[in-house]
């Protein structure tokens, strides 16, 4: 269990800081404590001419006529002070005031950090019922045949939901990676947009996959496709079927959930339907080669997910950049 443990930190600190570079390392909190009443008197006294008090210095500008300096006519470093009584953050249970930009890295970097703590350790425990007296030897050895030996009997099992969780983890993973490669570390990760993307994946990606490639599979035998010349016919059916269903429906999902008009969305699809097509036909066709040529029926949806990690960073970064590009326009 001890090795369990560092395995585990080791991941979490290894794998989720290289998401989006420096920006992805464990945020500090930085807490400011508001000035205590003496170190308030002492920056009011700095801010006089000489270090006196304020009635002293009422009673020159009186005697000048009004002459005396401003706190708008001091210098830079005498008002550095006030600043920072109110630069504008969280008040802190001690306090003290949190960045909310630092706030919102810590919130998903513990989010990230949880869920991959528990993906490994899913995977590093799929033996801990039967693997009592086993060397570690033995139970690393297990791991990648028996996690896989657990992957196809819930498949078999449950073969619709399977696919659904496997299509929104996928999808959510993409859309991290996307925003990551838009720029954007932990401080500023949109965390409702991968939200969105993963029931997207859920609900929609990974049951409709399921009926498709049954009914490609049907189809491709009643048309008597099954030798292998005929596996471009099948990528090219594929890309302008249901590929291209696939990806309006992901923009109109997208658009729904984030609110848009009905008149956007439709715009948005009319923009992205033929470039989708073109950027899928130059992923997809390789990819599918082993999908209709290799892969059996009840695993292509896994293979093509592996896939759909890339494709998702597409299409997440498309869907965003359309969604931009029509607010910069005054468009809702």
């Amino acid at each position: 269990m001890r090795l369990l443990g560092s395995l585990c930190a080791l991941v979490a600190f290894a794998v989720v800081p290289s998401l989006g570079g420096p920006a992805l390392r464990p945020p500090r909190l930085a807490l400011r404590a508001p000035y205590p009443p003496l170190a308030r008197a002492r920056c009011g006294a700095r801010m006089g001419a000489g270090g006196t008090s304020g009635a002293e210095r009422s009673a020159r500008k009186g005697a000048r006529g009004g002459g005396g300096v401003t706190p708008a006519t001091q210098p830079a470093s005498s008002q550095a002070p006030m600043r920072e009584l109110f630069t504008p953050g969280f008040e802190a249970p001690l306090g003290g005031q949190v960045d909310t930009r630092t706030l919102n890295a810590a919130l998903n970097f513990a989010g990230l950090a949880v869920v991959v703590l528990a993906v490994v350790v899913k995977l590093l425990t799929v033996d801990a019922e039967i693997s009592r007296g086993w060397t570690w030897f033995e139970i690393v050895s297990r791991l990648p045949s028996d996690n896989w030996s657990d992957y196809t009997s819930f498949l078999t099992a449950s073969p619709v939901l399977t696919k659904a969780i496997t299509s929104g983890t996928v999808y959510a993973l993409g859309d991290i990676l996307a925003q990551s490669t838009e720029g954007k570390g932990l401080a500023d990760l949109d965390r409702v947009r991968t939200v969105r993307s993963s029931l997207c994946g859920f609900t929609l990606h990974g049951p409709l996959s399921h009926l498709w490639y049954i009914f490609a599979e049907r189809l491709f035998d009643l048309l008597h496709w099954g030798a292998w010349y005929f596996v471009p016919l099948k990528i090219l059916t594929d890309q302008l079927t249901w590929g291209a269903l696939w990806n309006a429906l992901y923009i109109a999902a997208i658009g729904l959930t984030s609110g848009r008009a009905l008149p956007t969305i439709q715009g948005e699809i009319k923009e992205t339907v033929f470039p989708l097509i073109r950027d899928g036909l130059k992923l997809w066709c390789p990819a599918h080669m082993i999908t209709y040529g290799v892969v059996p029926i009840e695993n292509r949806l896994l293979w093509v997910d592996l896939v759909e990690i890339l494709w998702v960073v597409i299409l997440s970064t498309t869907a965003s950049a359309s969604k931009q590009a029509r607010e910069s326009n005054g468009v809702a």
